[in-house]
Protein backbone atom coordinates (compact mmCIF):
# COMPACT_ATOMS: atom_id res chain seq x y z
CA UNK A 1 0.00 0.00 0.00
CA UNK A 2 2.81 2.40 0.92
CA UNK A 3 4.59 1.61 -2.34
CA UNK A 4 1.51 2.46 -4.39
CA UNK A 5 1.08 5.72 -2.51
CA UNK A 6 4.72 6.69 -3.09
CA UNK A 7 4.45 5.85 -6.81
CA UNK A 8 1.25 7.87 -7.06
CA UNK A 9 2.79 10.89 -5.32
CA UNK A 10 5.92 10.72 -7.50
CA UNK A 11 3.75 10.44 -10.61
CA UNK A 12 1.73 13.51 -9.59
CA UNK A 13 4.88 15.49 -8.83
CA UNK A 14 6.34 14.55 -12.22
CA UNK A 15 3.09 15.43 -14.02
CA UNK A 16 2.70 18.74 -12.16
CA UNK A 17 6.29 19.64 -12.96
CA UNK A 18 5.60 19.36 -16.69
CA UNK A 19 2.52 21.61 -16.73
CA UNK A 20 4.38 24.96 -16.55
CA UNK A 21 6.74 23.83 -19.31
CA UNK A 22 3.81 23.00 -21.58
CA UNK A 23 2.16 26.34 -20.85
CA UNK A 24 5.44 28.14 -21.60
CA UNK A 25 5.76 26.38 -24.96
CA UNK A 26 2.17 27.32 -25.80
CA UNK A 27 2.78 30.96 -24.90
CA UNK A 28 5.97 31.00 -26.99
CA UNK A 29 3.98 29.74 -29.99
CA UNK A 30 1.47 32.57 -29.48
CA UNK A 31 4.30 35.10 -29.27
CA UNK A 32 5.73 33.76 -32.53
CA UNK A 33 2.39 34.49 -34.14
CA UNK A 34 2.37 37.97 -32.67
CA UNK A 35 6.07 38.70 -33.23
CA UNK A 36 7.28 41.53 -35.42
CA UNK A 37 8.41 39.21 -38.20
CA UNK A 38 4.95 37.69 -38.53
CA UNK A 39 3.31 41.10 -38.49
CA UNK A 40 5.73 42.39 -41.11
CA UNK A 41 4.53 39.66 -43.42
CA UNK A 42 0.95 40.74 -42.85
CA UNK A 43 1.24 44.51 -42.96
CA UNK A 44 3.11 46.97 -45.09
CA UNK A 45 5.00 49.92 -43.50
CA UNK A 46 1.80 52.00 -43.51
CA UNK A 47 0.17 49.46 -41.22
CA UNK A 48 -2.36 48.47 -43.86
CA UNK A 49 -3.15 44.79 -43.96
CA UNK A 50 -2.28 43.01 -47.17
CA UNK A 51 -3.11 39.35 -47.65
CA UNK A 52 -0.09 37.09 -48.12
CA UNK A 53 -0.73 36.21 -51.75
CA UNK A 54 2.32 35.21 -53.77
CA UNK A 55 3.13 36.98 -57.01
CA UNK A 56 1.27 40.23 -56.42
CA UNK A 57 2.33 43.03 -58.71
CA UNK A 58 2.93 46.53 -57.36
CA UNK A 59 -0.21 47.66 -59.19
CA UNK A 60 -2.29 44.95 -57.51
CA UNK A 61 -0.87 45.83 -54.11
CA UNK A 62 -1.57 49.53 -54.58
CA UNK A 63 -5.14 48.88 -55.69
CA UNK A 64 -5.70 46.54 -52.74
CA UNK A 65 -4.34 49.19 -50.35
CA UNK A 66 -6.67 51.75 -51.89
CA UNK A 67 -9.68 49.43 -51.53
CA UNK A 68 -8.72 48.82 -47.89
CA UNK A 69 -8.26 52.53 -47.20
CA UNK A 70 -11.58 53.40 -48.86
CA UNK A 71 -13.29 50.79 -46.70
CA UNK A 72 -11.68 52.21 -43.56
CA UNK A 73 -12.87 55.71 -44.49
CA UNK A 74 -16.36 54.34 -45.18
CA UNK A 75 -16.64 52.23 -42.02
CA UNK A 76 -15.03 54.52 -39.42
CA UNK A 77 -17.96 56.95 -39.05
CA UNK A 78 -20.38 54.03 -39.06
CA UNK A 79 -18.44 52.23 -36.33
CA UNK A 80 -18.39 55.45 -34.32
CA UNK A 81 -22.14 55.74 -34.77
CA UNK A 82 -22.53 52.16 -33.52
CA UNK A 83 -20.54 53.03 -30.39
CA UNK A 84 -22.78 56.02 -29.74
CA UNK A 85 -25.93 53.94 -30.20
CA UNK A 86 -24.53 51.19 -27.96
CA UNK A 87 -23.88 53.77 -25.25
CA UNK A 88 -27.47 55.00 -25.60
CA UNK A 89 -28.66 51.40 -25.49
CA UNK A 90 -26.70 50.74 -22.30
CA UNK A 91 -28.21 53.86 -20.73
CA UNK A 92 -31.71 52.69 -21.64
CA UNK A 93 -31.05 49.16 -20.37
CA UNK A 94 -29.88 50.37 -16.97
CA UNK A 95 -32.85 52.63 -16.28
CA UNK A 96 -35.40 51.62 -13.66
CA UNK A 97 -38.22 51.37 -16.18
CA UNK A 98 -36.60 50.54 -19.54
CA UNK A 99 -38.45 51.74 -22.63
CA UNK A 100 -38.56 48.57 -24.73
CA UNK A 101 -39.72 50.48 -27.81
CA UNK A 102 -36.64 52.70 -27.72
CA UNK A 103 -34.37 49.73 -26.94
CA UNK A 104 -35.75 47.75 -29.88
CA UNK A 105 -35.37 50.75 -32.16
CA UNK A 106 -31.70 51.17 -31.20
CA UNK A 107 -31.05 47.44 -31.65
CA UNK A 108 -32.52 47.61 -35.14
CA UNK A 109 -30.49 50.72 -36.01
CA UNK A 110 -27.27 49.05 -34.82
CA UNK A 111 -28.15 45.97 -36.85
CA UNK A 112 -28.81 48.07 -39.95
CA UNK A 113 -25.44 49.81 -39.63
CA UNK A 114 -23.66 46.47 -39.16
CA UNK A 115 -25.43 45.15 -42.25
CA UNK A 116 -24.30 48.18 -44.23
CA UNK A 117 -20.69 47.60 -43.15
CA UNK A 118 -20.89 43.88 -43.97
CA UNK A 119 -22.28 44.60 -47.44
CA UNK A 120 -19.49 47.06 -48.17
CA UNK A 121 -16.95 44.54 -46.90
CA UNK A 122 -18.30 41.89 -49.28
CA UNK A 123 -18.25 44.36 -52.15
CA UNK A 124 -14.59 45.10 -51.44
CA UNK A 125 -13.84 41.39 -51.25
CA UNK A 126 -15.21 41.02 -54.78
CA UNK A 127 -13.24 44.04 -55.97
CA UNK A 128 -10.04 42.45 -54.71
CA UNK A 129 -10.93 39.11 -56.32
CA UNK A 130 -11.29 40.86 -59.68
CA UNK A 131 -7.75 42.21 -59.37
CA UNK A 132 -6.24 38.74 -59.02
CA UNK A 133 -5.39 36.08 -61.58
CA UNK A 134 -6.78 32.54 -61.25
CA UNK A 135 -3.98 31.08 -59.09
CA UNK A 136 -3.95 34.13 -56.80
CA UNK A 137 -7.74 34.01 -56.52
CA UNK A 138 -7.64 30.40 -55.30
CA UNK A 139 -5.18 31.35 -52.55
CA UNK A 140 -7.15 34.48 -51.64
CA UNK A 141 -10.42 32.55 -51.39
CA UNK A 142 -8.85 29.88 -49.20
CA UNK A 143 -7.53 32.48 -46.74
CA UNK A 144 -10.82 34.01 -45.64
CA UNK A 145 -10.45 32.90 -42.02
CA UNK A 146 -6.72 33.59 -41.96
CA UNK A 147 -7.33 37.23 -42.88
CA UNK A 148 -9.75 37.59 -39.96
CA UNK A 149 -7.14 36.12 -37.60
CA UNK A 150 -4.54 38.52 -38.99
CA UNK A 151 -6.84 41.45 -38.30
CA UNK A 152 -7.42 40.23 -34.75
CA UNK A 153 -3.68 39.91 -34.15
CA UNK A 154 -3.17 43.42 -35.52
CA UNK A 155 -5.93 44.82 -33.32
CA UNK A 156 -4.91 42.94 -30.15
CA UNK A 157 -1.30 44.03 -30.42
CA UNK A 158 0.96 42.52 -27.82
CA UNK A 159 -1.66 41.85 -25.17
CA UNK A 160 -1.47 38.42 -23.60
CA UNK A 161 -4.33 36.29 -24.94
CA UNK A 162 -4.65 34.29 -21.70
Amino acid sequence: MKTRLIILVLGLVFFAGNLPAQEKNFREEIKILKGDQFRMQLMDPDGILTPPIPGLTKDQEEKMKQIDMDFRKFSLPLKNEIKIKEAQLNALRSSDNPDMTAINKLVEEIGAINTKIAKENELNHQKIRKLLDDSQRVIFDSQGNVRRIERRIKIDGDKEPF
